[in-house]
């Protein structure tokens, strides 16, 4: 295994016990407000938002050390802009590749399946025999 895979399970398992990093829920939290904001104010929401990005900042600001958010949010920046015109390539890509990955799985899931009923057929019941 590699270390992005260690890593990738690490964060899944952490992911899992409601563990992320502060930058990755704040900006989760400002999505779910954006959308909560949009259906309840529509024509508003565009005023309100830069309060909600703020209001957010202050918060993360007040919890993580500065440092850290300063490497996280620029880090997060720079793939971001680097890296998020290949996103629907990357997504199609992950899903056809899953979809087969599940096939294959579910195939030879049936076969196992099939060979246990055809052994349990095979066996001689020996009581009969007499």
């Amino acid at each position: 295994m590699t270390d992005l895979e260690k890593n990738i399970k690490e964060l899944l398992e952490l992911r899992k016990e409601n563990n992320i990093d502060p930058f990755n829920f704040s900006l989760l939290k400002y999505a779910s407000w954006e959308s909560s904001l949009r259906a309840r104010l529509q024509e508003q929401a565009d005023y309100v938002t830069p309060k909600i990005v703020e209001i957010i900042s202050e918060v993360l600001k007040d919890n993580v050390d500065e440092k850290d958010l300063e490497k996280i949010s620029s880090l997060q920046l720079d793939l971001t802009k680097k890296y998020a015109g290949k996103l629907l390539e990357m997504d199609h890509e992950i899903n056809t590749r899953v979809e087969e990955y599940l096939d294959h799985y579910n195939q030879a899931l049936a076969r196992i399946i099939e060979d246990g009923k055809n052994e349990d057929e095979d066996e001689i019941d020996y009581d009969k025999i007499n």
